[in-house]
C-alpha cells in the first residue's frame, strides 16, 4: 500500500509513494494510505488529507504557500529575496559614511551573487 507524505501544519500531500519506511523531511509526516482513498486523484493537483487520514479535499492557495509544493510560487519568493538582497547591498555601497572596507566587501559581494 502506497504513503502520503504530508507537510505536517497544512497537511497538504506532497507526494505519494511505495517505500517501507518511507523518506520523510523534518516537516513532514508519512500515513499509509487505505484502499479506499483515491490515489488516482492526487495526479491533477494539490490535495488536503483531512483529519480522518482517509478523505482529501482540494487544497487552498495558502495552504499550498504554506507547504512550499508549488514549484513557480518558490522560484517566484527566492526571486523576490533575492532583488531585495542585491537592493540591500547596492544601498551598503553607495553609503558613504560606511567605511571603505565595509562596501568594498558588498561591492564583491554584489559580483559574487551576480
Amino acid at each position: 500500500m502506497p504513503f502520503a507524505i504530508i507537510h505536517t501544519t497544512s497537511r497538504v500531500i506532497r507526494r505519494l509513494t511505495t517505500d517501507d519506511p518511507p523518506p520523510i523531511a523534518a516537516d513532514e509526516k508519512a500515513f499509509l494510505v487505505p484502499d479506499k482513498f483515491d490515489v488516482g486523484g492526487s495526479l491533477s493537483g494539490w490535495w488536503v488529507l483531512d483529519i480522518d487520514n482517509v478523505s482529501k479535499r482540494a487544497a487552498l492557495q495558502a495552504e499550498i504557500d504554506a507547504a512550499d509544493v508549488d514549484e513557480a510560487r518558490i522560484a517566484l519568493k527566492q526571486l523576490l529575496k533575492r532583488t531585495e538582497l542585491l537592493k540591500a547591498i547596492t544601498n551598503i555601497e553607495s553609503a558613504s559614511s560606511l567605511p571603505l572596507l565595509v562596501r568594498t566587501f558588498a561591492t564583491r559581494l554584489r559580483e559574487f551573487l551576480t
